[in-house]
């Protein structure tokens, strides 16, 4: 029986961390198709913008498919800086919508992905304002010394979940909720998110040369019968696409569990208390 299928208590409750990380996977398998929906549903729009940036030799064909953060971007052009705002938009307004998906699912809801996105789109406005705030004072404390942006980033990491599970509408409630929630546990939350980012890492690079070589061993044989050369860097950019479409949920889903996990260590948060106060 899936093990997520109306067991809300599955994904909140308190466990270790490693059982955390399993219980993520374990969501994400469990509902990889409605995940994957939500992701395409924001990044196609994102995708054809870029690819007509591209049209008109604006950006290389590598952006099109590929985001890139701050601190990748090689020059901060007009070009390049339109495009990191539209990275951060459809990564904002994806994460939340799949934070408020595995929120519903909690609370025993099953929601397609036209009524998730009816849902988010009240909040996209908050959403977009506090995560632009969050990111801006994260780069200040990076661009001071790196460990005071380290600091404020963790702090901060429970940003989407205050603003689509408990409704946070201005950054200073945002400050003092986050601080409260994760500052006696700063360690353990850094430790976890250093966990999951670096099994991303692995998992993304992974997936990326085994997609790649895939697409080129399909294409060497097209080309044995067409006698075309395939371009083995776009097979390169389209393996790190996937890679990145299929990776690109499960931050979010690791995150909103350690979320639910700290709760539940501070508050005694459990289901019976969620369901009443909705």
């Amino acid at each position: 029986m899936n093990p997520t299928h109306h067991h809300p208590d599955f994904i909140v409750a308190r466990r270790p961390m490693i059982d955390m990380i399993d219980a993520g996977i374990a969501f994400y398998r469990a509902s990889y198709q409605t995940v994957t929906l939500i992701v395409l549903a924001f990044y196609l729009p994102l995708f054809i913008i870029k690819y007509f940036f591209f049209q008109f030799d604006f950006i290389p064909i590598e952006r099109v498919f590929n985001s890139f953060s701050f601190f990748q971007t090689g020059s901060y052009t007009p070009e390049n800086t339109v495009l990191v705002v539209l990275d951060g938009i459809a990564n904002s307004i994806t994460g939340g919508t799949i934070c408020l998906f595995l929120f519903e699912k909690a609370k025993g809801r099953e929601i397609g992905v036209l009524l998730l996105i009816k849902k988010i789109a009240g909040r996209i406005g908050t959403l977009l304002w506090i995560t632009a705030i969050t990111a801006l004072v994260t780069l200040i404390g990076l661009g001071f010394c790196f460990f005071p942006g380290v600091w404020i980033g963790i702090i901060f990491l429970f940003s989407t979940q205050l603003v689509i599970i408990e409704n946070v509408i201005s950054v200073n409630t945002l400050w003092n909720r986050s601080r409260y929630l994760v500052m006696s546990e700063w360690w353990r939350v850094l430790v976890y998110f250093a966990l999951t980012t670096l099994l991303l890492f692995v998992l993304g690079l992974s997936l990326t040369f085994l997609i790649s070589g895939a697409y080129e061993i399909l294409l060497e044989q097209l080309s044995w019968l067409t006698g075309l050369i395939p371009d083995l860097k776009m097979i390169e950019i389209a393996g790190g696409a996937v890679a990145s479409l299929l990776l690109i949920p499960m931050q979010v889903i690791f995150i909103t569990i350690l979320y639910f996990d700290v709760r539940s260590r501070k508050e005694g948060f459990d289901l019976e208390m969620m369901l009443q106060s909705i």
